[in-house]
């Protein structure tokens, strides 16, 4: 147990250490300002009764899913177990592991793992629409299903996620893990005129960084039956982030994953099994995969990611008559019904640079439609375990 404490003594001036060399959170306006701005609701309100706020729909919509998205593995890429016919560490597994995954293997006992990843979103659809083609619709009116006038919205939007974390191995089977997120998100949009007339394009812009939403978490390996590892995992994390700049969920959530492993000299599929309660939305959700060994120095891994939120709508157009006139119809931002699917596909590698530390690069590709779309997504990664 004092060995325990004394571990545990060592990874805290790390994790305090992260917290005080970040930036402190800094932002213009926010992103629910910003599209306010550019859905024109107070314009559109002045022009016609009971137009809806539908800059809401559209925040509530980009910020659970930006939330949400999947932090990286915080585990070692070095796993280690205690032999007893030998009376030492001996590695687990000759791979390095996934970037999204989790194995069920552990650091080791009195191990501690430092790392740090930078994911890169560039978004390019919401909901099928096409954001830089001026394909969301703000306000559209038609006399007899012809267009009689429209606005419409072109949206740059980036984001990037810098994470650190330590992962410290208490026991031979137990990792508990500090997950630090740092995220800015960057938004740019003109809302333009189509009609009879000509009026100026309305430009706004969102600026903002800071402290994501932390992640606390613990992986416990249950042990090994007919070559198969087992695991469970627990993730916690905590409101920390601006849900109003897209940087958090504003919500405690907490995620219980299933672990499952193989390994041979040169490949290890694994698999994961997720519910996440809490948070913006219920989740359920899977990872299944394989790493293998590329030569002693290199792995390389691919799988395929795949979430249901269940408590979260997509983005969707609806057109209606316009009451006043019924010559007229109105077309407006709304919702679908709850429930997201969507998947992703990771291909990657980890590349041995010396004695354990490890280089990592990931690119991310969206196979899904639907929700928030960013069509590739580059990892770059480091970790280093002593």
């Amino acid at each position: 147990m004092a060995a325990q404490h004394r571990l545990i003594a060592r990874a805290l001036p790390i994790m305090a250490a992260i917290l005080l060399v970040l930036p402190a959170p800094a932002r213009a306006q926010t992103m629910r300002d910003a599209l306010k701005s550019l859905f024109l609701v107070d314009y559109l309100r002045s022009l016609y009764q009971g137009v809806p706020d539908t800059s809401a729909t559209v925040s509530s919509v980009l910020g659970a899913q930006i939330g949400t998205f999947p932090l990286s593995s915080s585990s070692s890429g070095f796993t280690w177990r205690f032999d007893p016919a030998v009376g030492v560490l001996v590695r687990s597994t000759r791979t390095f592991g996934p970037t999204m995954a989790e194995r069920p293997f552990t650091a080791g006992q009195k191990k501690i793992a430092l790392g740090f990843t930078r994911q890169y979103f560039n978004y390019d659809s919401l909901g099928g629409h096409d954001l830089k083609n001026s394909s969301l619709t703000v306000y559209r009116s038609d006399l007899r299903g012809a267009l009689d006038f429209a606005w419409t919205l072109k949206l740059n939007m980036q984001s990037t996620t810098d994470l650190f974390f330590v992962t410290a191995g208490v026991t031979d089977k137990l990792d508990v893990s500090v997950a630090i997120p740092y995220v800015t998100v960057d938004l740019d949009g003109t809302t333009s005129f189509t009609g009879t007339g000509t009026l100026k394009p309305i430009t706004a812009r969102g600026s903002a960084k800071g402290l994501g939403d932390v992640a606390l978490r613990a992986k416990y390996n249950l042990g090994r039956a007919g070559g198969t590892d087992f695991g469970v995992a627990m993730d916690l994390r905590a409101p920390t982030g601006d849900a109003d700049s897209f940087l958090g969920t504003g919500k405690t959530s907490v995620k219980i994953s299933g672990l499952v492993s193989q390994s041979t000299e040169r490949a290890s599929p694994y698999a994961n099994l997720w519910m996440t309660a809490g948070g913006v939305s219920k989740e359920v959700g899977f990872i299944g995969g394989v790493d293998i060994g590329a030569t002693s120095r290199i792995s390389v891994f691919t799988d395929v990611v795949g979430r249901r939120l269940l408590d979260v709508a997509d983005y969707a157009e609806t057109t209606v008559p316009y009451a006043p006139n019924p010559l007229f119809s109105i077309t407006l931002p709304t919702q679908t019904a709850n429930g997201v699917n969507l998947v992703l596909w990771t291909v990657g590698a980890k590349v041995n640079l010396t004695r354990t530390v490890l280089l990592t690069g990931t690119a991310i590709t969206s196979l899904s439609k639907g929700g928030l779309r960013s069509t590739f997504t580059p990892l770059v990664g480091m970790d280093y375990t002593f």
